[in-house]
């Protein structure tokens, strides 16, 4: 084999991966195209916050942490209307997408909708003080990420993921590994990091 062969033959394998990966990592085409009487699309419709959730919105997601560019609120009945069959066979890259907490979906106006809960103003702060923990979501007492709030913000908070007027369990929950602080204007959740 000469040179010249083998250097096509190496660019040729390059550029199936690279267009595998960007592929991959495409947004899906919103699956079907049928809408509800308020205009949403169907796999984004909702009536309540318990039918929306968080995916994203490619195929194979993003390497890292995702924001809200990476991710979509979609109708938890729904997701296989949006995604249309369009990631069927697809191959997606072997990397980790970390979880953000922050991220969650809620229903507006009849509409799944993506929200980073560290950019809303029921994170703002302008001390440490004013930060709690809570779990992201509206019921649960124990979270292995939780996220930062303002502590005077709670009601704002339930009323973007509980459904109506939730009753959650009689339970504390505890986050000994994480602190809340306020970081440049926002309660942000720190992991506490144990000194050897």
């Amino acid at each position: 084999m000469t040179l010249m062969t083998r250097t096509l033959l190496a660019l040729g394998i390059a550029s199936v991966l690279i267009s595998s990966c960007t592929s991959s990592h495409a947004a899906t085409d919103g699956g079907t195209d049928a809408t509800t009487d308020s205009g949403a699309p169907v796999w984004a419709s909702c009536t309540d916050n318990g039918q929306c959730m968080v995916i994203s919105a490619s195929c194979c997601g993003s390497c890292g942490q995702p924001t809200t560019d990476d991710m979509i609120a979609v109708n938890r009945d729904h997701v296989s209307d949006y995604r249309g069959g369009s990631c069927d066979g697809i191959g997606c890259p072997a990397c980790f997408m970390e979880p953000n907490p922050n991220l969650i979906a809620t229903c507006d106006a009849g509409t799944c909708r993506a929200l980073d809960v560290s950019t809303l103003p029921i994170s703002s702060c302008s001390a440490d003080s004013e930060c709690t923990l809570r779990v992201p979501s509206c019921c649960a007492c124990s979270s292995s990420a939780p996220i930062a709030i303002r502590a005077d913000a709670e009601a704002d908070f339930q009323s973007l993921v509980c459904v109506g007027d939730e009753v959650c369990p009689d339970c504390v929950p505890a986050f000994p590994d994480w602190s809340a602080a306020c970081i440049t204007g926002h309660c942000t959740g720190l992991q506490v990091v144990a000194m050897p």
